[in-house]
Protein backbone atom coordinates (compact mmCIF):
# COMPACT_ATOMS: atom_id res chain seq x y z
CA UNK A 1 0.00 0.00 0.00
CA UNK A 2 0.98 3.39 0.23
CA UNK A 3 2.00 3.63 3.58
CA UNK A 4 5.02 0.86 2.94
CA UNK A 5 8.49 2.40 2.59
CA UNK A 6 10.45 0.25 0.19
CA UNK A 7 13.89 0.34 0.38
CA UNK A 8 16.60 -1.23 -1.49
CA UNK A 9 20.41 -1.59 -0.37
CA UNK A 10 23.01 -3.76 -1.44
CA UNK A 11 24.40 -5.27 1.14
CA UNK A 12 27.46 -7.74 1.23
CA UNK A 13 26.95 -11.01 3.00
CA UNK A 14 29.98 -12.09 5.80
CA UNK A 15 33.23 -10.38 4.64
CA UNK A 16 31.64 -8.19 2.35
CA UNK A 17 30.28 -6.41 5.58
CA UNK A 18 34.41 -5.84 6.01
CA UNK A 19 35.15 -4.18 2.43
CA UNK A 20 31.80 -2.59 1.09
CA UNK A 21 30.99 -0.56 4.55
CA UNK A 22 29.29 2.23 2.75
CA UNK A 23 26.41 -0.67 1.81
CA UNK A 24 26.17 -2.08 5.13
CA UNK A 25 26.30 1.71 7.11
CA UNK A 26 22.90 2.66 4.35
CA UNK A 27 21.49 -0.72 5.66
CA UNK A 28 21.72 -0.10 9.37
CA UNK A 29 21.21 3.38 8.88
CA UNK A 30 17.50 2.31 7.73
CA UNK A 31 17.06 0.97 11.10
CA UNK A 32 17.45 4.42 13.10
CA UNK A 33 14.64 5.91 11.56
CA UNK A 34 11.35 5.03 13.23
CA UNK A 35 9.35 5.77 10.54
CA UNK A 36 10.73 3.09 8.61
CA UNK A 37 9.33 0.51 10.94
CA UNK A 38 7.95 -1.90 10.76
CA UNK A 39 10.75 -3.16 9.00
CA UNK A 40 10.55 -6.44 6.66
CA UNK A 41 14.41 -7.62 5.69
CA UNK A 42 15.54 -9.87 3.20
CA UNK A 43 17.48 -11.11 0.12
CA UNK A 44 17.03 -12.71 -2.67
CA UNK A 45 17.77 -15.95 -0.54
CA UNK A 46 16.29 -14.74 2.30
CA UNK A 47 19.55 -15.62 3.80
CA UNK A 48 23.72 -14.82 4.18
CA UNK A 49 23.21 -10.91 3.62
CA UNK A 50 20.05 -10.94 5.89
CA UNK A 51 21.38 -12.81 8.46
CA UNK A 52 24.51 -10.82 8.58
CA UNK A 53 22.74 -7.40 9.02
CA UNK A 54 20.51 -8.95 11.35
CA UNK A 55 23.37 -10.35 13.59
CA UNK A 56 24.99 -7.41 13.56
CA UNK A 57 21.77 -5.24 14.65
CA UNK A 58 21.13 -8.05 17.23
CA UNK A 59 24.74 -7.62 18.49
CA UNK A 60 23.95 -4.27 18.84
CA UNK A 61 20.86 -4.54 20.76
CA UNK A 62 22.77 -6.52 23.35
CA UNK A 63 20.71 -10.02 22.24
CA UNK A 64 22.62 -12.65 24.01
CA UNK A 65 25.07 -14.05 21.92
CA UNK A 66 23.71 -17.97 21.61
CA UNK A 67 20.22 -16.17 20.65
CA UNK A 68 22.34 -14.37 17.73
CA UNK A 69 24.02 -17.50 16.50
CA UNK A 70 20.18 -19.43 16.86
CA UNK A 71 18.51 -16.90 14.95
CA UNK A 72 21.20 -16.85 12.04
CA UNK A 73 20.50 -20.58 12.33
CA UNK A 74 17.06 -19.62 11.09
CA UNK A 75 17.51 -18.43 8.29
CA UNK A 76 18.93 -21.82 6.88
CA UNK A 77 15.40 -22.61 6.93
CA UNK A 78 14.91 -20.73 3.93
CA UNK A 79 13.53 -22.22 0.48
CA UNK A 80 16.27 -20.86 -1.38
CA UNK A 81 18.99 -22.62 1.12
CA UNK A 82 22.09 -24.06 0.08
CA UNK A 83 21.53 -27.98 -0.53
CA UNK A 84 21.28 -29.38 3.63
CA UNK A 85 24.95 -31.15 3.24
CA UNK A 86 26.42 -27.59 2.08
CA UNK A 87 28.36 -25.83 4.24
CA UNK A 88 29.51 -23.36 2.22
CA UNK A 89 27.45 -20.25 3.89
CA UNK A 90 27.92 -21.56 7.31
CA UNK A 91 32.05 -21.75 6.87
CA UNK A 92 31.58 -18.41 5.61
CA UNK A 93 30.16 -16.81 8.62
CA UNK A 94 32.14 -18.15 10.71
CA UNK A 95 35.15 -16.46 9.02
CA UNK A 96 32.73 -13.17 9.19
CA UNK A 97 32.72 -14.29 13.02
CA UNK A 98 36.23 -14.50 13.07
CA UNK A 99 36.81 -11.11 11.90
CA UNK A 100 34.11 -9.68 13.93
CA UNK A 101 35.18 -10.50 17.09
CA UNK A 102 38.10 -8.73 16.25
CA UNK A 103 36.91 -5.17 16.94
CA UNK A 104 37.30 -3.20 20.15
CA UNK A 105 35.00 -4.43 22.79
CA UNK A 106 34.43 -7.02 25.37
CA UNK A 107 30.92 -8.41 24.20
CA UNK A 108 29.35 -8.71 20.99
CA UNK A 109 27.39 -5.32 21.62
CA UNK A 110 30.66 -3.37 22.21
CA UNK A 111 32.37 -5.03 18.91
CA UNK A 112 29.02 -4.17 17.26
CA UNK A 113 29.21 -0.68 18.39
CA UNK A 114 32.99 -0.53 17.00
CA UNK A 115 32.37 -2.17 13.37
CA UNK A 116 29.00 0.73 13.42
CA UNK A 117 31.05 3.55 14.09
CA UNK A 118 34.23 2.29 12.16
CA UNK A 119 31.70 2.49 8.81
CA UNK A 120 30.19 5.67 9.35
CA UNK A 121 27.25 5.07 11.86
CA UNK A 122 27.09 7.88 14.26
CA UNK A 123 26.21 7.64 17.81
CA UNK A 124 22.76 8.82 17.70
CA UNK A 125 22.06 6.69 14.89
CA UNK A 126 23.16 3.82 16.90
CA UNK A 127 21.28 5.51 20.22
CA UNK A 128 18.40 5.49 17.75
CA UNK A 129 18.28 1.72 17.03
CA UNK A 130 18.23 1.01 20.65
CA UNK A 131 15.72 2.77 21.70
CA UNK A 132 13.38 1.94 18.94
CA UNK A 133 14.31 -1.65 19.24
CA UNK A 134 14.45 -1.93 23.50
CA UNK A 135 11.61 0.30 23.72
CA UNK A 136 9.06 -1.47 26.31
CA UNK A 137 5.83 -2.08 24.03
CA UNK A 138 2.53 -2.52 25.80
Amino acid sequence: GESVNYVNIKVIDYTGAFSHKEEMRDAIAVYANAENYPIYAHCSAGRDRTGTLLFLIGALCNIPEESLYLDYELTYLSPNSYERDDLTGHNSFLKFLEKFKEYEGEILQQKSESYCKEIGVTEEQIQSIRSILLEKVG
